[in-house]
């Protein structure tokens, strides 16, 4: 599988973090300067190669991109090293003397804001994820929630670099976490029931579920008193890239009520059926 280069002006540093985030929902591995750059290294060159060794540039084009020389030559480079270039304008400009010789044969798509509710840009997405060799689903090879019995685990984030808990409330849970209280993270001991589904408990007693909405939620759920204690039974999937959590309530994966807007999951393209990988870690 290979990967996109995003070129970009650092003026318009929160609209490529957005776009970068779309890829990465789609699965689709990309490099972004400057944190791509290894410390110490040349700049000129490590960007050079990146561009060189990419399936194809994304180009976020815009008014201070146009004026960017960093831009500039990356766009040159990637036209002379002949590789497909999507161009992505934001807003309405007029391209300078440059960039319409660079763009002359290109189709610019363009948008108001990068967001995943914009069919063109999703359907853009997907060309870019057959550019790149990226799997349509993450296959799931097999049901493997037995293994986990009995088990002390921690559950990290493969998509949004984070563990289950991390925005748990560190002031009212007993947690483990590193000296940035930003990585907090929690210990779940698994249970396994005759019928093969899994239960997590974490460390300050509290379910993987403890925020579900049992107004809306399908049975079974179980709940102890007070509410907030409430909790739903799992199964667990290894995939080629991780690990998938499914509940048995609602039928949805763990992660299909997370807001779309602010956290990065691989997905498929159907909202309802959005899901998260995981690495599960025993300890």
């Amino acid at each position: 599988m290979g990967y996109a280069f995003i070129s970009y002006s650092k003026k318009n540093l929160e609209d490529a973090l957005a776009l970068r985030s779309l890829l990465s929902n789609r699965g689709i591995e990309t490099w972004m300067a400057p944190g791509d750059i290894p410390v110490g290294s040349n700049y000129a060159g490590v960007i050079t190669r990146a561009i060189r060794e990419a399936d194809c540039m994304v180009l976020l084009l815009t008014d201070e991109s146009q004026n960017s020389n960093m831009v500039d030559k990356e766009v040159d480079r990637a036209l002379t090293y002949r590789k497909p270039l999507f161009p992505i304008a934001l807003n309405d400009l007029t391209l300078n003397d440059n960039f319409e010789l660079y763009l002359c044969n290109q189709q610019i798509l363009p948008v108001r804001q990068i967001s995943h509710n914009n069919k063109a840009l999703l359907d853009l997405v997907e060309q870019i994820a057959r550019i790149t060799d990226t799997p349509t689903e993450p296959a799931i090879h097999e049901e493997v929630t037995g293994q986990f019995a009995g088990q002390r685990v921690l559950i990290y984030s493969a998509a949004a670099k984070k563990f289950a808990s991390a925005r748990l409330d560190l002031d009212k849970a007993p947690v483990c976490c590193s000296t940035d209280r930003q990585e907090a993270w929690e210990i779940f001991h698994v249970t396994v029931d005759e019928e093969g589904w899994a239960s997590f408990m974490a460390c300050n007693k509290c379910y993987l579920t403890v925020s579900l909405d049992l107004d809306k939620a399908l049975p079974p759920v179980r709940a102890a008193a007070p509410e907030s204690l409430s909790w739903e039974k799992f199964k667990i999937y290894k995939t080629n890239r991780g690990f998938a959590i499914k509940a048995k309530c609602n039928r949805k994966w763990v992660s299909s009520r997370i807001d779309w807007e602010n956290s990065p999951l691989l997905a498929s393209r159907a909202l309802p059926d959005t899901w998260e990988l995981f690495d599960i870690r025993s300890v």
